[in-house]
């Protein structure tokens, strides 16, 4: 009895080995048909189910198509395999030579458009290097600290309800600032005392300053100054 048993269990373990996938579920946010998702996976109908590599399948995905952030495979049995992806949202356009390289924010490629007309409201970063990277490729090390700096900012400025932040440059992390409706540039300094410094810039963008002003606005003495400093341009 127990060598029937031992014998039936075997028999069992190797039916789920070599089990085909029966269907293939895509779940979560995408912007890709699923025959592109598909395509890109490897995986057809007839692999067998355990057979399926989950993190090679996981890596195509996210390297080959650019919007997807993150992939995940799993199995639900009894011949399913389920593809969960999470959409990739674009919110850094760094200038480069011929156009723009535009980043989600933990650093990848997503396109490298030659303008930004199909992207209203994402911001020009200046900072970060992004050299020849191509869609689905990620920032470096050095490059994704700018990025992730430059990130935090665009966070703190709307947290802060300044409106339309249209640009910001980390290159000099002693010197950043940030552009308010492509007319009014904010001189932020260094990071330190941010929250403060950007209570002062709301106030002076939304109560003080004209929606026809141009200039500089420098906060970046304010919390020890008690003041912020607005040259017009031109003046």
């Amino acid at each position: 009895m127990c060598v029937l048993l031992a014998l039936a269990v075997a028999a069992g373990a190797a039916v789920w080995l070599i089990l085909p996938v029966g269907a293939v579920t895509v779940t979560g946010q995408t912007s890709y048909p699923r025959e592109k998702i598909l395509q890109v996976s490897g995986v057809t109908v007839g692999d067998r189910l355990f057979g399926v590599d989950k993190k090679k399948t996981a890596r195509l995905l996210e390297a080959n198509l650019p919007y997807i952030a993150s992939a995940s495979v799993s199995w639900r049995l009894p011949d399913t395999l389920v593809l969960h992806l999470t959409k990739a949202v674009p919110v850094a356009a760094v200038p480069r030579t011929g156009g723009y390289t535009v980043l989600d924010a933990e650093g990848k490629v997503l396109e490298t458009p030659a303008d930004l007309k199909a992207f209203p409201g994402v911001p020009s970063v200046t900072g970060p290097d992004v050299g020849s990277l191509t869609p689905g490729q990620a920032l470096g090390k050095p490059a994704q600290a700018k990025l992730a700096s430059a990130v935090m900012l665009l966070r703190a400025v709307k947290a802060a309800g300044i409106p339309q932040a249209t640009s910001v440059d980390v290159h000099d992390p002693f010197q950043i600032t940030f552009g308010h409706q492509n007319r009014i540039t904010v001189l932020i300094g260094t990071s330190a005392d941010l929250d403060e410094k950007l209570r002062f810039a709301a106030y002076m963008l939304t109560k003080q300053l004209l929606s026809s002003d141009t200039g500089t606005l420098d906060v970046s003495k304010a919390a020890q100054s008690n003041q912020a400093v607005f040259s017009p341009a031109g003046g």
